[in-house]
């Protein structure tokens, strides 16, 4: 449909005039929408059709053209999402490679999340799979060694001390029947466990002469290969050992003694004294590993927050490499971890500390065996949740 042949464009003046029996725009609207160059007042002029590739007006950019008002026609979901298809195949046939409407034919590349497609600078960063170890491989990997089984049996054992004690202390109105033959029973059980983890642990002795016999170049201070022509006497290494080393190797050998008698191979009178210095010994490395264990807490806190600061001052200045910062926040994590640990064998230590001295050696009779049970569990789990750590790193090594 197209106006009618000398037809005269309304002055700005009027407001509205009629075309076709059609009112027709206000007369501001066109100066500024209209090139004048194109249409001008007094001017015959037709529209060209819709399908025309060149019209017979100019639209300025940036303006705003007249909105129309919706078709209200019902409309089917499946013709709206025939007409998107459509519409969508149409555009990417007409919109080239490089975006400026070329029609070259080339269809837009589209990818499922609505993001642009890769190019050949682009780089895939594939994370790494996360490391797990069953727990069921750890266990075996513990249960190999007798100082695993050893740990396993403790724990064993002292569950059953503690229902024993819960059984003892309950009133006779919460047990069951025949419960007394089941309490006889799991003391014989307490007494063979305990045993055969004197047995599991014998010849353990040869681990710190090994180390007093052939230290390793890291255990010697300023070791090296030409530092002395001659080869230190056996005499010379047992005195210059370090204690807790002498203490391991002292009870070790006091407790096989000890043990060999409980077998009967030994009499009594020699049996006696060597569980009793194995306890002495006992008590005295004991309190070694907590001076040890204190020291390397002290030194490992003086570190931590020797490196809190400079993590600190390294974040806070804006030319500091990234890298850096990530190394400092590795070796700050790798020693808040080892700090954890300190703290665990520490805990361990005490607990020991409470179960020879208070009632092994000084003969305290006040709550025997209630802090008897409770700290040796607490003991049992404590070294084999150490021991569990540390295997379950080892395969995670080998596996790499």
């Amino acid at each position: 449909m197209s106006y009618q042949n000398d037809a005269q464009w309304p002055s700005a003046s009027s407001s509205s005039s009629s075309v076709n029996g059609a009112r027709s725009p206000p007369s501001s609207y066109f100066p500024s929408h209209l090139d004048t160059n194109t249409l001008t007042p007094n001017q015959s002029s037709q529209y060209a059709p819709v399908s025309s590739p060149s019209a017979s007006f100019h639209v300025v950019q940036g303006s705003e053209l007249p909105r129309h008002a919706r078709d209200t026609t019902p409309t089917s979901p499946a013709s709206a999402y025939s007409r998107r298809k459509s519409m969508g195949a149409s555009a990417s046939m007409l919109i080239g490679p490089d975006g400026n409407g070329s029609g070259s034919g080339s269809p837009v590349p589209r990818t499922h999340s609505g993001t642009l497609p890769l190019t050949s600078k682009s780089t895939i960063v594939r994370s790494k799979p996360t490391a797990f170890v069953r727990p069921e491989e750890v266990w075996r990997e513990i249960l190999k060694t007798a100082y695993g089984r050893d740990k396993a049996f403790k724990i064993i054992q002292y569950l059953m001390r503690v229902f024993v004690l819960v059984h003892s202390r309950s009133p006779k109105l919460f047990r069951f029947k025949n419960s007394h033959e089941l309490v006889r029973r799991l003391n014989v059980a307490i007494g063979h466990l305990g045993m055969t983890r004197k047995n599991l642990i014998m010849f353990n002795w040869l681990t710190p002469l090994i180390h007093i016999i052939s230290p390793s170049e890291s255990s010697v201070p300023f070791a090296s290969s030409a530092a002395t022509l001659s080869s230190p006497t056996l005499m010379h290494r047992f005195l210059h050992a370090p204690p807790p080393v002498l203490l391991d190797l002292l009870n070790a050998i006091t407790d096989d003694v000890a043990t060999f008698w409980r077998l009967g191979l030994l009499g009594e009178r020699i049996g006696s004294r060597a569980a009793r210095l194995a306890d002495w010994f006992w008590f005295a490395s004991t309190l070694a590993g907590l001076v040890e264990v204190g020291a390397e807490r002290a030194m490992v806190k003086g570190m931590l927050r020797e490196l809190e600061a400079r993590l600190y001052d390294a974040e806070m200045d804006k030319t500091t490499d990234l890298e850096k910062i990530d190394e400092q926040e590795k070796e700050l994590s790798r020693l808040k971890s080892q700090f954890g640990w300190l703290a665990v064998t520490r805990l361990k230590l005490l607990l020991d500390l409470t179960f020879v001295c208070a009632y092994d050696l000084f003969k305290f009779k006040r709550a025997r065996d209630p802090v008897k049970t409770i700290s040796g569990l607490g003991s049992a789990l404590l070294s084999t949740y150490k021991m569990y750590n540390s295997q379950q790193d080892t395969i995670l090594k080998n596996n790499q």
